[in-house]
C-alpha cells in the first residue's frame, strides 16, 4: 500500500515565514519546501510518500 502525505499552512502577513517552517519541520520530516504566492495570502507545503 502507498500512502502520500502532504503537509500545507497558510502564512500569514503577520508571521515569519521561516518560523512557520520551522513548526512544520517539529511534525514532518521532509527537506522540500514548496512556497506558492496566491495573491492573497502565501502558502508553504511538503509531500513525502513511503517510497
Amino acid at each position: 500500500m502507498k500512502v502520500k502525505i502532504r503537509v500545507e499552512s497558510v502564512v500569514n502577513p503577520t508571521e515569519d515565514e521561516a518560523k512557520v517552517l520551522a513548526a512544520i519541520s517539529n511534525v514532518f520530516d521532509a527537506k522540500d519546501f514548496i512556497r506558492e504566492d496566491r495573491g492573497d495570502y502565501k502558502v508553504i507545503y511538503c509531500e513525502a510518500d513511503n517510497a
